[in-house]
Formats: structure tokens, C-alpha cells, sequence
């Protein structure tokens, strides 16, 4: 006769809560990672067991429920100007009563210098410069 399988955390529901387990804790990680939660904010994790035995004692139900409490998203404001445009009031990310301003169309290109290089420098040719007259 083999040995008989004890029921352990690692077993329940076949590996089921602890998959559970492994999921709810990757969802945790994602949270704390997220920059709209609080990064410094407690989460939690908590595991459910249930054990209801039948009426003669010899078997057991066990029913388990991972449950995960964690921050939401910050709340957040941003200033939005009330308009009527088009014959409809609304809202609007800038007020439409001034113009918008006037952007270059076209792309500006720079250099980009690597970290700890200078970047170049056109050198002007020197320049002599007249002393000033003499006031006597």
C-alpha cells in the first residue's frame, strides 16, 4: 500500500490555491507597480478555509476563497473650461476663447550626445577689439 497523501496547503483543490495564492500575489506586485496606486499603502492577502465534515465525521468538505485587498487608483483632478462651441455647452481641455499659440509646424532637430561627452561647440574666429578713444 503507498503512502497516503496528507492534505497540505501545496495539495488543496490540486494545486488550485495555491495557484490562487501565486496569482493573487503577482496582482499585488502589478498594484504596487501601478504609479496612479499608493506605492506605500498596505495590501493584503487573505486565505479562506472552510472544513464542514459530513454527519458521520469521516469525510470533509473543504472549500477555500483567496481574497486580495489592495489600494485603487488616486484620485485625480485636472481644470477643464466650460464653452458653448458648435451651438453645444461643454467641456473643454483649454478655453476657447484665446487662440492657441503658434508652434513651429516643423520638427526641430538636435544632437544628442552620449552621457559625459560635450556637446560640440562652433568656435567663433577671435576678434580684436578697438581700444577706446582717447578723451583728452
Amino acid at each position: 500500500m503507498s503512502k497516503p497523501n496528507e492534505l497540505t496547503l501545496a495539495n488543496i483543490g490540486g494545486g488550485g490555491l495555491a495557484e490562487d495564492v501565486s496569482r493573487e500575489l503577482r496582482r499585488v506586485c502589478e498594484n504596487i507597480a501601478d504609479p496612479n496606486c499608493k506605492t506605500d499603502a498596505k495590501r493584503s492577502i487573505k486565505i479562506d478555509l472552510k472544513i464542514k465534515p459530513d454527519a458521520k465525521g469521516q469525510t470533509a468538505t473543504v472549500t477555500y476563497e483567496v481574497k486580495t485587498s489592495m489600494p485603487g487608483p488616486q484620485p485625480g483632478s485636472t481644470t477643464a473650461w466650460i464653452a458653448m462651441h458648435e451651438n453645444k455647452l461643454g467641456l473643454f481641455q483649454m478655453d476657447l476663447r484665446q487662440n492657441e499659440l503658434p508652434f513651429n509646424k516643423e520638427p526641430v532637430v538636435t544632437e544628442i550626445v552620449p552621457v559625459g561627452q560635450q556637446p560640440k561647440v562652433a568656435q567663433m574666429p577671435a576678434t580684436k577689439i578697438a581700444p577706446p578713444p582717447d578723451a583728452s
